[in-house]
């Protein structure tokens, strides 16, 4: 099937959906959270798989590594994650709503629930460069914060955005360093009606 271009695109590595009111899920890294060797040597690894089970093998050892804390862990230090937060805030109710979140020490996690009008793309570059902008400010610094691209899932059906909710929290209890995520499902699930009307 063939996908339009203007719902869909081909990032560096990653293909993304970035128009419509949906629920997305992302994930973006520091650039200093994986080195680059590492990602090399697995892809080498797991070449002779077949497609799916590549994606699942890099994706689980990805997120493993992250957890482990490698890089400079800027976002560990609350002042620098809080500016992150601050610009999703700053942004919220203009692209999107925010439903749940939380910054890691080396990568972030979001649930936003983006506007027909938004564009994914857009909107995370804005968090990103805004949010480097000002934290190489108060390091007095220059150069890359972020890693370059993005992962992201929109949410297709209530079990999808149960789990969703739980891998949240689940790194929230990892090594959160703040954090929002509703008490329940049944929480978000109305906040989601109030917004959508």
């Amino acid at each position: 099937m063939e996908l339009s271009k203007e719902f869909y695109h081909k990032g560096r590595n990653l293909p993304h959906f970035h128009k419509g009111r949906k629920i997305h899920f992302i994930t973006f890294r520091l650039a200093d959270s994986l080195p680059q060797v590492f990602l090399s040597q697995l892809k080498i690894k797991i070449e002779s798989l077949d497609k799916d089970k590549q994606d699942i093998i890099y994706r689980k050892r990805i997120e493993e590594w992250l957890n482990q804390g490698i890089g400079n862990c800027l976002l560990r230090q609350k002042k620098y994650a809080q500016f992150v937060v601050d610009v999703w805030k700053f942004y919220e109710q203009k692209d999107y709503d925010l439903l749940a979140w939380v910054v890691m020490p080396n990568h972030v996690h979001v649930l936003l629930n983006l506007y027909d009008s938004a564009n994914i793309g857009k909107v995370i570059r804005r968090w990103k460069s805004y949010s480097a902008y000002k934290i190489n400010n108060i390091k007095n610094s220059t150069g890359e914060i972020w890693m370059n691209d993005y992962y992201d899932r929109f949410i297709r059906d209530r079990k999808h955005l149960e789990n969703t909710l739980s891998y949240i929290r689940k790194n929230i209890n990892t090594a959160g360093i703040l954090w929002s995520v509703p008490e329940s499902i049944y929480e978000l699930e109305k906040n989601i009606d109030k917004m959508n009307k």
